[in-house]
Order: C-alpha cells, then sequence, then structure tokens
C-alpha cells in the first residue's frame, strides 16, 4: 500500500483490508464512501469477540499512520 488516498480509493471500490493496530488484528470496509466500518477483533477475560465501530476519514487517516501488516482480506 503507497498511501492512504490509494487505500480510500480501493475501499470505495469494494476491498476489505486486514491489518493489525495497537496489537490487535483488525478490518476496515467502506460503509458508504465517507464512512467506514472498522472490525476489532478482542480476546480478553477469556472471551473472543468483535467490535464494529463506523469511523469517519479522518479518523481512520490517523489510525492508518499506526496500521503494521496491511493485507487484502477480499
Amino acid at each position: 500500500m503507497e498511501s492512504f488516498e490509494e487505500m480510500l480509493e480501493q475501499l470505495n471500490q469494494g476491498y476489505i483490508f486486514e491489518f493489525m493496530y495497537m496489537d490487535k488484528p483488525h478490518k476496515v470496509m467502506s460503509f458508504d464512501k465517507v464512512t467506514y466500518t472498522v472490525i476489532k477483533y478482542t480476546n480478553d477475560n477469556n472471551s473472543n469477540r468483535e467490535e464494529r465501530k463506523i469511523v469517519n476519514t479522518k479518523v481512520l487517516k490517523e489510525m492508518y499512520r499506526d496500521m503494521t501488516n496491511i493485507t487484502y482480506s477480499y
């Protein structure tokens, strides 16, 4: 992934990305080309669960700075 703008373009085309953020696996997908759904997988208190958040472009751009291991999911 070369830039944040390239990632946004691919998200808006329907791609889903997996990445590590704050040592937890996440996925991100486009919701309506202005907001994005971020799924965080957690494993605490002996339970596995996923948390979903809808974030705007500004929040996703801040997260992009600390994303690692960005890969295509679908």
